[in-house]
């Protein structure tokens, strides 16, 4: 037998009983401590030495008032940081597939307008691998197959205030099986 069983059904019940809402007021609930140390609630009279009553009170008792309507709306919050569009991709397109045997690979970025100090974070297979002002990112030693990636527009201090949405491009080497002669 489980030393857990009996103290998990305890809290159950009394769980139970709590939730009862109007029930459990009009009844009398006990509280048995048992030889082995768990609580046990019952709304049972019970011949126990160590039983004794346990009393609830109103305020555990889940009741709410209706609320009125607020008579003016709240205003929103202002922001002092400038609110961003997402950023596109401007090449390669979406699904894109690009043969290159050495991994070479470009994604460049249409550059925001305004931005203060910008700085842009490339998100490659779901890892940050390059940052620059540019938005124009060049990999090199990219292995064949499928790739997602994402732009991220930075503030000074690493905040993301823009992200442009992932895209999957598939790098295409040739096979080092084909016979070159």
């Amino acid at each position: 037998m489980l030393p857990n069983v009996g103290y998990t059904c305890s809290i159950l019940c009394f769980l139970v009983l709590m939730s009862s809402g109007i029930e459990a007021q009009d009844k009398t609930i006990y509280k048995v401590v048992n030889e082995d140390g768990t609580v046990t609630y019952t709304d049972a009279p019970v011949n126990s030495p160590s039983a004794t009553i346990f009393e609830v009170d109103r305020n555990t008792v889940n009741q709410s008032a209706s609320l009125s309507p607020t008579s003016s709306p709240i205003a929103p919050l202002q922001s002092t940081e400038a609110h961003y569009p997402p950023l596109e991709i401007a090449s390669p397109a979406p699904e894109t597939t690009i043969r290159n045997n050495q991994g070479n690979i470009s994604i460049r970025v249409k550059p925001v307008q305004n931005p203060s100090s910008p700085t842009y974070a490339l998100v490659f297979d779901g890892q940050i691998v390059q940052k620059n002002s540019t938005g124009l990112f060049n990999l090199s030693g990219i292995n064949r197959g499928a790739h997602s990636y994402h732009v991220l527009l930075l503030n000074n201090t690493g905040k993301t205030l823009a992200s442009s949405p992932e895209q999957v491009l598939f790098l295409h080497k040739a096979s080092v099986l084909i016979n070159s002669n």
